[in-house]
């Protein structure tokens, strides 16, 4: 049966090999797969649980009949198998697989002149945080989503946790922190690292208005290393209560995105 065919795929997707060598990531739930249908990401095939049919839920039906109108494939699957896909987690009885977008360069997803904001994940590589990252930078208007390091936004974790954020945001990889700052650098685009402790006061930093920024953060247990902080143009820290360790990287985020937004 093909339904079985997808979701062999689908769960091949949830390896970071499976991902790299199919050039294919999976999401799962009804609004997920609308955000995605709506931001135009390449949807290949959607798993629709029986049940789900045999509802007739009108917003389900909308969604199937645009994807069909879109050439792409809709198979009704068994709810046990497509439970099965989904590891029993309830998120709409749908599951979709999709094409990898071709990578970019960030010269080609930031304007030319004017003000930018960049967030910059750097050796995150926890599925969680890097998709409460996307949404984040979205929110707050950022003009890319950059990642150095292992991580990967296309993990299915990462994905739900973004809810659909990744598909309306530029996302752009580098497999080196040199290769990084050679392009921000490239972009005219400054450098900020967000460091718990002995960093600018985040209430002293002020920016040009035309001012082309990139918001740097590390990873929950490790923060940047001080060395590639030492390559940076400033760095700053979010004053906190006293006997607290750190803000959670996204929170960090969202503060520095905020109170430094264009």
């Amino acid at each position: 049966m093909r339904w079985k065919t997808i979701a062999a795929e689908i769960e091949r997707t949830a390896t970071a090999r499976g991902r790299a060598t199919s050039g294919r990531f999976s999401i799962e739930g009804l609004r997920l797969i609308e955000r995605a249908f709506a931001a135009g990401v390449g949807i290949e095939s959607v798993l629709v649980a029986e049940s789900a049919l045999a509802r007739d839920d009108s917003r389900v039906r909308k969604l199937l009949d645009r994807l069909v109108a879109a050439d792409v494939e809709v198979l009704e699957t068994p709810d046990i198998g497509l439970s099965h896909v989904l590891e029993g987690r309830e998120t709409g009885a749908m599951a979709a697989l999709l094409r990898l977008p071709e990578s970019t360069s960030l010269e080609s997803v930031l304007p030319s002149s004017g003000a930018v904001r960049v967030l910059a994940a750097i050796g995150v590589d926890d599925p969680g945080n890097l998709g409460a990252l996307v949404r984040t930078a979205l929110a707050a208007a950022a003009d890319a989503f950059v990642i150095s390091g292992p991580g990967d936004p296309y993990h299915p974790r990462a994905l739900r946790i973004s809810r659909g954020s990744l598909f309306r945001i530029p996302v752009v990889r580098f497999d080196s922190t040199r290769e990084l700052l050679a392009e921000f650098e490239a972009c005219g685009v400054g450098t900020l690292a967000a460091v718990t402790l002995e960093g600018d006061d985040l209430a002293t930093v002020q920016l040009a208005p035309e001012a082309r920024v990139a918001i740097c953060v590390g990873s929950e247990a490790f923060g940047l290393s001080g060395d590639l902080v030492r390559q940076m143009e400033r760095a700053v820290s979010i004053p906190m209560a006293d006997g607290v360790d750190s803000f959670s990287v996204h929170a960090a985020a969202a503060i520095l995105l905020y109170t430094l937004r264009k």
